[in-house]
């Protein structure tokens, strides 16, 4: 049989019989009836089979759940569970593969689709599925990388409460990620050698490494010191290491007149004001702790002076000077 949990318009159909004895309750996913009949019969076959004919279905809780299981070191699993939870998804992973989405909304983005065709992938591997199935990706339109002036910086330092700001301070100063931030402890810093280490555990690249920290890091640090025998930074109580700070950085954002512009902004700030200053590339990508160039060429375009020394490799009468002098260097 068919029926609602909830009285709201849109609420799905749950699907309710007995096989042989064995109780069979779950939602349909959809709102529309004749899917969920549809689905209904489906279900029915696959428990059917099942039984007689010794098929093992698996569902997709059983999916979801093996998933996890094995992704339980993934540092945005948390992140990964809500987008599971927005596909609105049930029922046997074979029939589900070919509709990631079986209310017909398109609002998922990126991470759902990209979780969706993680654990589809698995079913392949654990031999739930004979092959997983192509899964399209939205389309999603590139942004060149947010940051602020010096003048933008100071104008939103002073909306932050002294603990935040001096996180943001530290954030400008090293193109450290927030998480790294947070969860700084003094363990990691070396004042005299003027290094900060970071873990493998607790980098994005999963790549430990010392950083060197300029004039104003230091400063920075010795400001600290002494506020907590662990932490770097602490609460606005000064008793723990920050949590989030997600609602004041919002506010403080938006009376600075820089709405939108996130805590992660501040890296690409951090890596803007390296550009404009002439750090190479390659130098650059060791100081952030990127693993590819690919990601710091995204600031290149900020300073395209570093190209003058070849503009004039194009120039007829540049360009023989130097073949001249080649030709007559093999000759010697």
């Amino acid at each position: 049989m068919l029926y609602k949990r909830s009285r709201k318009t849109n609420a799905h159909w749950w699907v309710r019989f007995e096989v042989k004895g064995v109780e069979v309750r779950q939602s349909s996913g959809t709102d529309s009836k004749e899917r969920a009949q549809a689905f209904e019969q489906e279900l029915r076959n696959a428990i059917w089979d099942e039984q007689n004919l010794g098929i093992e279905i698996h569902s997709w809780a059983d999916a979801v759940e093996r998933w996890c299981r094995e992704k339980a070191s993934k540092r945005s699993l948390e992140r990964d569970k809500q987008a599971i939870v927005k596909l609105k998804l049930s029922g046997d992973v074979a029939e589900l593969r070919s509709n990631p989405d079986p209310d017909g909304n398109r609002s998922l983005g990126a991470r759902e689709i990209a979780v969706y065709r993680s654990i589809l992938n698995a079913c392949a591997k654990w031999g739930w599925l004979d092959k997983a199935p192509k899964v399209e990706m939205p389309h999603a339109e590139k942004h060149e990388p947010r940051w602020i002036t010096e003048k933008q910086q100071e104008a939103l330092l002073k909306e932050l409460p002294p603990h935040a700001a001096q996180m943001a301070r530290f954030g400008a100063a090293t193109g450290l990620r927030s998480g790294n931030i947070r969860k700084l402890r003094w363990s990691s810093v070396d004042l005299k050698q003027r290094i900060l280490f970071v873990g493998a555990r607790d980098a994005k690249s999963r790549k430990s490494g010392g950083f060197p920290l300029n004039d104003d890091a230091i400063a920075i640090l010795k400001r600290q010191s002494g506020a907590h025998k662990d932490f770097v930074f602490t609460d606005h109580l000064g008793r723990a290491p920050v949590g989030s700070i997600k609602t004041t950085w919002a506010k403080a954002v938006k009376r600075a007149g820089l709405e939108g512009f996130r805590f992660h902004d501040l890296r690409h700030t951090w890596a803007a004001r390296h550009t404009l200053a002439g750090t190479p590339p390659i130098v650059l990508k060791e100081l952030g702790g990127w693993s590819s160039l690919a990601m710091v060429e995204r600031y290149s375009h900020l300073n395209p002076g570093h190209l003058a020394q070849w503009a004039g490799n194009s120039s007829t009468k540049t360009g023989t000077a130097k073949r001249r002098k080649r030709a007559k260097h093999r000759k010697s």
